[in-house]
């Protein structure tokens, strides 16, 4: 429900009942607040606590990475992009593929491997995605001379920071309509990768400055297709981005990279010093007693009432 500008209604008189909320962006935080077009308000501010950056860079000769680096051994372009997200509407993630095919379809020195799944995360789910990714890349593209790679299935942690961290990749793409928080994108950012991406959202909180290339959106209506009942509503906004945009983005991500490289591996450092597991535990852990001693009070004052 964060996704977009706002959280439905039931979600408020949900988190009404409860002691207090903690939510992990400042976007999802004024997806609580937001008074626009609502019935009911929430009760009491929640509290931001940001994801923890847990990943630490694992030896290609690592036992446990063994299998993913035999896929990523194949990736050998000079320019590597990936992208990380659910096959879906929500994600826009078909968009992603077509306007980077129509940017770089016909450059060998570029490849794009998407780290996706359908529905679930099953050898079904597997044939089914890649079958309609194949599908999609093929009626549109059947001369493509770029490379496509594609990593589905459940990853152990130590697979996911090889995955960001093998230096395999040289960009991280997305052209999600909005994120909670945008782990794959966080995670990318931590790494230091090139991220092209909109800046709006939970991303907005660790995107930041120069350190990215920033895509130019507009906010509008929630498409029929990504309508969610009871989560995602026809009334709710969120981000939209055109091709022309996007494809200009891309260019400038190839073009500039040198300069870009250097600012996001110096925002990756910052990033981790940031989002410590640590420091971010102690933020949780307060927001926690907080939200301990305000019910302690409001215990009191009913007790004096009674």
């Amino acid at each position: 429900g964060t996704e977009t500008d706002r959280v439905e209604d039931d979600w408020i008189v949900a988190s009404n009942m409860m002691d207090g909320i903690i939510v992990p962006s400042n976007h999802s935080k004024q997806g609580f607040t937001n008074k626009r077009a609502r019935k009911v308000f929430i009760d009491s501010e929640p509290k931001v606590v940001g994801f923890p950056y847990v990943l630490e860079k694992i030896s290609p000769n690592d036992k446990s990475v063994l299998k993913l680096k035999s896929q990523l051994d194949q990736i050998d372009q000079e320019y590597n992009f990936l992208a990380f997200a659910q096959a879906s509407p929500r994600k826009n993630i078909f968009n992603l593929i077509k306007w980077f095919l129509q940017e770089f379809s016909q450059d060998a020195s570029k490849s794009l491997t998407l780290k996706v799944h359908g529905k679930n995360l099953s050898t079904i789910d597997f044939h089914e995605t890649r079958e309609k990714i194949s599908s999609f890349v093929n009626e549109l593209f059947p001369k493509k001379k770029c490379k496509g790679n594609m990593i589905h299935g459940l990853l152990t942690r130590e697979e996911i920071s090889y995955l960001y961290r093998s230096e395999k990749f040289t960009h991280f793409l997305s052209t999600s309509y909005g994120e909670g928080f945008g782990i794959p994108m966080f995670n990318a950012a931590a790494s230091g990768l090139v991220v092209v991406a909109p800046s709006w959202s939970g991303p907005a909180d660790y995107l930041k400055d120069d350190s990215f290339v920033s895509v130019p959106y507009k906010i509008d209506t929630v498409s029929d297709a990504c309508v969610w009942d009871g989560i995602i509503t026809k009334s709710a906004n969120w981000a939209h981005i055109e091709s022309v945009d996007f494809r200009k983005c891309l260019r400038e991500s190839v073009d500039n990279y040198k300069q870009l490289k250097k600012k996001a591996l110096i925002s990756s450092r910052q990033l981790q010093k940031k989002y410590t597991f640590k420091k971010q535990g102690f933020m949780f852990a307060h927001a926690i007693e907080e939200i301990i001693k305000s019910q302690k009070g409001v215990t009191k004052n009913a007790r004096r009432t009674k």
